[in-house]
């Protein structure tokens, strides 16, 4: 059953100290119906256009935030200061992405793969899902997938993303 929609305005700003991440701040009030003191995963779509998995995040002074990375912004056609609609809803997925098929196969058949994939943190899961669903080929998601399933599989499951 899906998560109820909350919507509400904000305007695109700027986080001086973490090297200039664009945020959305969400109002308190709403934010507390969603996660009490840690992040929670939910779905943001801006302008009713744009919908992208994301983190409802504390921002440390008792508010909470959401990242918007610059990609999001362009396709969403808004910039730093601009009013926006929002809305937010929890992410009940397993994994806030679409499994690409070619991996859900790999995984099916290949056990010792998939038993250190389950190992992996949620976070790197979604990480590695993302990069393999970017690919715009089913040749070059088959290849991600296997490369990451080897990996995996060569390092008896303690290969993290980012280390060779």
């Amino acid at each position: 059953m899906p998560s109820k929609k909350s919507e509400f305005t904000a305007i695109i700003e700027k986080l001086p100290h973490k090297g200039g991440m664009h945020l959305i701040n969400v109002p308190q009030k709403l934010a507390l119906t969603f996660a009490e003191r840690k992040a929670v995963r939910i779905f943001c779509t801006i302008n009713d256009s744009v919908k992208y998995a994301c983190a409802l995040r504390p921002n440390g002074e008792g508010g909470f935030f959401i990242n918007v990375a610059t990609p999001i912004l362009k396709k969403a056609k808004v910039s730093l200061g601009q009013k926006i609609n929002v809305s937010i809803q929890k992410d009940t997925t397993e994994f806030g992405h679409k499994v690409p098929e070619e991996l859900a196969e790999l995984l099916a058949q290949d056990e010792e793969g998939k038993k250190y994939f389950d190992q992996l943190t949620n976070g790197t899961q979604r990480s590695l899902i993302y990069y393999i669903a970017q690919a715009k080929s089913i040749e070059k998601r088959i290849e991600r997938s296997l490369l990451f399933i080897n990996r995996l599989k060569d390092t008896k499951g303690s290969w993290k993303p980012g280390k060779t």
